[in-house]
């Protein structure tokens, strides 16, 4: 999962038995430290005076025990959820699998290109709803833009700026969202992101049987995409303008 506070930096959070966790954490250590070694990444100084009133962590490094799995799973998942611990897992690290892929090739990640990939899985998984011909889709897609957790206290943007990124965009996200609904999008990782989405809504349709816990099917995977590009509060702002103002409604429509 990507981590935008404290610096450029990664969270990372692996699910095992308790019997070897251990060892696996050892191993673990040994292999991103030799790789740091081995890395040649730029050793980035520490500025004093800092901001705030934390000092931030030295670069290439490994930091350990920063979060718990109670704050992944209050962020992952609902007051009302029992869902099965293993299959939320596994959704999560064929999710953190196929971010790794589609950011495989770029050199620079930057803001644009988290933007960019949300609005990908977001479409991908639009895509799978409608495959699997759930109903009221737009209606659901309506509630969760308006209820997405976006902080103002946060947003540093203005509306004219978010407008502005908007139409330079609009053409290009409008040829992507045909691409792939039209199933000529000529990218492995989009058709596998929708068939992994299709099978955990299908397993999720199964489990959870009751109307009062139907919208849980519609948020679990938007939350857990949000979570795992942990999208700023700007970030969200964009992202959301930009679902809301596309041509993907049209094509729930077909």
């Amino acid at each position: 999962m990507f981590n935008y506070l404290g610096g450029e930096n990664v969270r990372f959070c692996l699910y095992v038995k308790e019997d070897i966790a251990k060892q696996v954490s050892q191993s673990i250590d040994l292999y991103f430290n030799r790789f740091l070694l081995r890395s040649g990444f730029p050793e980035k100084a520490i500025q004093l005076p800092v901001e705030g009133i934390f000092m931030p962590f030295p670069s290439n490094t490994i930091q350990y025990g920063l979060y718990s799995f109670n704050q992944i799973d209050a962020a992952t998942s609902d007051s009302r959820d029992n869902y099965p611990y293993a299959q939320l897992y596994s959704f999560q690290n064929q999710l953190s699998d196929t971010i790794v892929e589609a950011l495989g090739g770029d050199d620079e990640i930057d803001d644009e290109t988290i933007i960019s990939l949300s609005f990908y899985l977001y479409i991908s998984w639009i895509k799978a709803l409608k495959l699997l011909g759930l109903k009221n889709v737009n209606g659901e897609l309506t509630k969760i833009y308006s209820e997405m957790p976006i902080d103002p206290n946060k947003v540093s943007i203005s509306k004219s700026t978010v407008i502005q990124k908007y139409e330079e965009n609009r053409e290009t996200m409008n040829e992507i969202i045909k691409n792939i609904f039209d199933d000529s999008v000529n990218v492995e990782w989009v058709s596998r992101w929708i068939t992994i989405c299709k099978e955990e809504i299908t397993k999720m349709i199964a489990y959870y049987n009751s109307p009062k816990e139907s919208d849980i099917i519609f948020r679990r995977i938007p939350m857990l995409i949000n979570f795992h590009l942990e999208l700023s509060d700007n970030m969200k702002l964009i992202l959301t303008y930009f679902l809301k103002n596309s041509k993907v409604k049209e094509y729930l429509y077909i």
